[in-house]
């Protein structure tokens, strides 16, 4: 008959014997989680302003009652209603390209100062001001940029970049006055002023800084800071035209989301 001791050592040595394949096979079910990468496409919608153009002037003169009339417009440089979409994708390390499309809107009153030549008598001009409300206009740029990506933190994520622009402008430009006046028309008041859109395309640059929160992988808000610039001739006579500067400040938020 055995003894105790070598009956214990028997039942260890199957315990072990049975125990060791079971752990090598729930080893085997459990492998490492896989990593999950940073996304490399970025879809934006933003919202917010633009910063007032600068303030502009014109002169036009033309004839009139064979003299020269000469009208004065101080137009108007009131801020802009910006929406903007776009999208980037990290091509290499932590640069990307950029693209993004945005139209601003506004709309302000034009101060109007005319000198009209009298209809029988010369050198006898009446001046006539006024206002003229509901001049409108209207940017739609679009933006290229090549971007810097860094992430200050899990949760932040940093994008500079530059490039250039596309933008279209159309701005509502004076064409000429429409006053009241009677015989023996020795005065004249202004009534309205004669007005058309006038659109020019042009190239310039941007630069700007979005900085985005991430509530989680794949979906954050941003705020997005953004200058823009371009110089445009508007056709507002017949041999006039108008230098007007295109773009400016930007300033916006909204959703991002990640793939």
């Amino acid at each position: 008959m055995a003894s105790p001791n070598v009956l214990m050592a028997a039942c260890l040595a199957g315990a072990l014997a049975t125990a060791s394949p079971a752990q090598g096979q729930t080893g085997a079910r459990r492998p490492a989680p896989r990593r999950l990468g940073e996304p490399r496409v970025t879809l934006s919608i933003s919202g917010g302003a633009q910063a007032p153009a600068d303030r502009v002037t014109d002169q036009i003169k033309f004839e009139r009652n064979v003299e020269t009339e000469t009208i004065d417009v101080k137009y108007p440089n009131t801020p802009g209603v910006l929406v903007d979409v776009g999208a980037s994708v990290r091509v290499w390390k932590k640069l990307g390209i950029g693209l993004n499309v945005g139209h601003v809107a506004g709309d302000g009153t034009a101060d109007v100062t005319a000198s009209v030549p009298h209809p029988f008598l010369f050198t006898q001009p009446r001046t006539v001001t006024g206002k003229q409300s509901d001049m409108s206009r209207e940017e739609t740029g679009i933006h290229v940029q090549l971007q810097y990506l860094m992430q200050p933190s899990p949760r932040i994520r940093v994008v500079l970049g530059g490039g250039p622009s596309r933008i279209q402008l159309t701005q509502d430009v004076v064409t000429d006055v429409n006053v009241n006046e009677t015989y023996p028309y020795d005065t004249a008041e202004f009534r309205d002023a004669t007005t058309k859109g006038a659109t020019a395309s042009v190239i310039g640059f941007n630069a700007g800084l979005d900085v985005t929160w991430k509530l989680t992988r794949n979906v954050g808000f941003g705020g997005l800071v953004r200058y823009t610039r371009a110089s445009a001739d508007l056709d507002v006579r017949t041999g006039h035209t108008l230098a007007m500067k295109a773009g400016g400040a930007q300033g916006m938020g909204g959703v991002r989301l990640a793939f």
